[in-house]
């Protein structure tokens, strides 16, 4: 496992390479490997460990039973996600998280990790809730307009906003846009 690499995460911010290593050998956190497009967490599961990407990309969305999709997020390296269901205990899980390439995962006994003594963790873990929040609020934002043409302009002016340029570059693909856009994707060409 890579202390050093783990140790650089959000999560982990302030702890050395040793005490990283001893943190996550106390929450009982292991590893798994996933191929492209394979789930990781299925909506309806309960989840008690949270996640972090070690290598790859993984999508978060929802799929109703028509098949729309919305995207919620991507998750890269060095990033967590599940956690708020780790944490909230018994909630069902309303999203799938899959790999949207090859990735490798670390999943880590949240009820375990807060049991620490370590309230850094505590801290870190408060911190990745909060920024996430933001980003739910963000997104909720730009889907909050009535037209595709809105919804387009609540992006960019945002994603030029963080950026702090005018010029910058979107990684999504049309269709990826249009799902996290909650539109149509010719609708979204035109």
């Amino acid at each position: 496992m890579d202390y050093k690499f783990i140790s650089g995460t959000q999560l982990f911010s302030g702890a050395d390479e040793k005490e990283t290593e001893r943190i996550i050998k106390s929450a009982g956190a292991y590893t798994r490997n996933y191929g492209k497009e394979e789930i990781i967490l299925r909506e309806g599961t309960i989840v008690s460990a949270a996640a972090i990407v070690l290598s790859g990309r993984v999508r978060i969305e929802q799929i109703d039973v028509w098949g729309n999709r919305n995207i919620i997020s991507y998750v890269l390296p060095g990033e967590m996600f599940a956690e708020a269901y780790a944490c909230a205990r018994g909630v069902v899980l309303m999203v799938d998280v899959s790999a949207s390439e090859p990735s490798e995962i670390l999943f880590i006994d949240i009820n375990r990790l807060i049991g620490s003594d370590n309230i850094m963790l505590v801290k870190n873990l408060l911190s990745i809730a909060a920024e996430k929040n933001i980003n739910l609020s963000r997104k909720i934002t730009h889907t909050a307009a009535k037209t595709i043409r809105g919804r387009v302009l609540s992006f960019l002016s945002d994603t030029a906003l963080q950026k702090g340029s005018r010029s910058f570059t979107i990684t999504l693909s049309r269709q990826q846009m249009a799902d996290y856009l909650c539109v149509d994707r010719s609708a979204l060409s035109n």
